[in-house]
């Protein structure tokens, strides 16, 4: 489905929210980079920097939210998916017949080729 043609000063407002993603997202790097230096490499541990971290984090989604929100989709983690998925193909399930289990949300049981 595509999305409709925005006026002007929403289109402008999308640009600055992903300036704003980018920035909220390359700053939580960042700071989590710094953190395992510190602690590992220099034996320093700076303390409070994961609390630091949150709130471009908490910033982060709430912006991608916005986004996901102007392009009339959203916000998707298939992480239990991805994991249960790899743990059956180590288990010595073939590709081809690989089951999703029915932890997986709504495509439990469904055959994935």
């Amino acid at each position: 489905m595509e999305v409709p043609k925005r006026p002007k000063p929403f289109s402008m407002l999308d640009k600055v929210l992903d300036w704003i993603n980018v920035f909220s997202l390359l700053s939580v790097a960042v700071l989590m980079f710094v953190q395992v230096i510190l602690r590992y490499v220099l034996k320093m541990p700076l303390m409070g920097i994961e609390e630091l971290c949150y709130f471009p984090t908490v910033w982060l989604y709430l912006f991608a939210a916005v986004k996901a929100s102007s392009e009339r989709g959203q916000l998707v983690a298939r992480v239990l998916e991805i994991f249960c998925n790899a743990r059956s193909f180590r288990s010595g399930a073939s590709r081809r017949s690989l089951q999703a289990p029915s932890c997986c949300g709504s495509h439990g049981g469904a055959t994935i080729t």
